[in-house]
């Protein structure tokens, strides 16, 4: 058997597939957690449920327009949902849900019904005649009586403390149906299908050591089958915990590209996300097995794993320009403009003879959007300093991740004593941070 492997890079937030087909291993050349490489945990228990939206829910959580039939789809529908799609707003992106009572961090569930999943609030309704036959009698979605039709689900738990700096997502084996998802206030986003499994992607809301609360609220009020459906979480729930470099979620591909007799040439592709803050040397590993978990062939790629930006742009061999925007001073700049390195990275040194506050721009213009990063740096005469401007990763408008200026002295170290206040914007004209950073 000859198998073909390759390692396909990525860091964006990207299924146990090798279980008996093949095994993947990922050695990671860079100082990382020593939490072991991946941590499955099932969270089915401690959760609270309560029928019903609470008084102060919004149509921004309630309202999610569809076909009128998603039982038996017709042709026509086929252009409506495509309207539909690009008329829905995004409830990551417009917060949606994150200011209702039962989404607050601090709201009390003590009298909410405590239960462990899975579980189907549907069939623990009473009959009702009206309701509709081929779903059991029971009054959700469809039925004139829709006084069940949305179920709401908390749970509150504490993630170890080893947990920080890794990898996190949250896994729902099936939810019926149209479920949204809030982690510590925050909406990680919606899944409507009552039969896809789905994760997201918690890292940046995690607080690792301390207190955390999953909310999701579940809204039963459509069918999509013929047949009795239920209603709420019936699948299992899982907590994923992973090295920053790591396999990604549902990323390994294996195809059998030749089959003569009883040989066969497998082609396996393997995604890598990297959270860290550095590219990172990987070893990848893909072993497969036969019937009796003997291993009958094995393939090992040695990769690079790069940072990459929001739009997937690698963070290297940007382009950025440094400029003064405002100020008393004539500051000198080493270099109008320079590429970033692997890490994100580019570093420009500025000397002025003149003390004061004067203001600097560096902007990337590689990506479509234009990314701009101010710092006001205080200047004393006849020093010089560095300013480094890490983490370019720009590629939305509103967004700027892991962005820093920071001031250095001449042999590359922090230099408090340049201080100054940092304001991060795109071409947007909205703020980057949500608050201004210190230098």
């Amino acid at each position: 058997m000859e198998l073909k492997s390759t390692g396909t890079k990525s860091c964006r937030n990207l299924s146990n597939f090798a279980r008996t087909l093949g095994i993947l291993g990922l050695l990671i050349g860079l100082p990382l957690s020593s939490a072991v490489a991946r941590d499955r945990v099932l969270i089915d228990s401690g959760w609270r449920f309560e029928l019903f939206d609470p008084g102060d829910v919004t149509t921004a959580v309630t309202s999610y327009p569809e076909i009128s039939d998603l039982a038996k789809l017709q042709g026509s529908d086929i252009n409506e949902e495509i309207q539909l799609e690009a008329t829905r707003p995004d409830p990551v992106a417009t917060h949606a849900g994150e200011n209702v009572s039962f989404v607050m961090t601090n709201f009390n569930d003590g009298g909410w019904r405590a239960l462990t999943l899975p579980h189907d609030w549907a069939v623990e309704l009473p009959f009702d005649s009206t309701s509709d036959k081929s779903h059991g009698f029971k009054p959700v979605g469809y039925s004139s009586s829709t006084t069940f039709n949305i179920g709401w689900y908390r749970r509150t738990f504490t993630l170890p403390a080893n947990y920080a700096g890794q990898g996190l997502w949250l896994e729902f084996d099936g939810v019926y149906r149209n479920a949204l998802v809030w982690f510590n206030g925050h909406c990680i986003g919606r899944e409507v299908s009552g039969y896809e499994s789905c994760y997201f992607d918690v890292t940046q809301y995690a607080n690792p050591g301390g207190t955390n609360v999953l909310v999701v609220r579940v809204d039963a009020s459509r069918f999509e089958g013929w047949f009795y459906e239920g209603a709420g979480i019936y699948r299992h729930v899982w907590l994923t915990d992973v090295n920053p470099v790591h396999v990604a979620h549902w990323g390994t591909f294996v195809a059998t590209t030749s089959l003569l007799g009883s040989n066969a040439t497998l082609t396996v592709q393997t995604d890598i996300t990297n959270q860290s803050a550095l590219a990172a040397s990987a070893s990848l590993t893909s072993t497969i097995l036969d019937a009796n978990s003997n291993a009958v062939a094995s393939a090992t790629s040695t990769i690079t794993v790069t940072l990459r930006d929001a739009g997937s742009n690698p963070v290297s061999g940007k382009t950025v320009t440094l400029a003064k925007t405002s100020g008393p001073g004539t500051p000198i700049i080493s270099a109008a403009s320079g590429p970033s390195d692997a890490s994100g990275v580019v570093t420009f040194t500025v000397t002025s003879t003149t003390a004061g506050d004067d203001v600097f721009t560096a902007t990337d213009t590689t990506d479509t959007v234009i990314v701009t990063q101010a710092a006001t740096v205080t200047f004393t005469p006849g020093a010089a300093t560095h300013l480094s401007v890490t983490g370019l990763t720009g590629g939305t408008a509103g967004q700027l991740q892991f962005a820093t200026v920071t001031a250095l002295d001449a042999n590359s170290n922090v230099d408090p004593t340049y201080a100054g206040t940092i304001h991060l914007t795109s071409s947007d004209g909205q703020a980057d941070l949500g608050a201004d950073a210190r230098l």
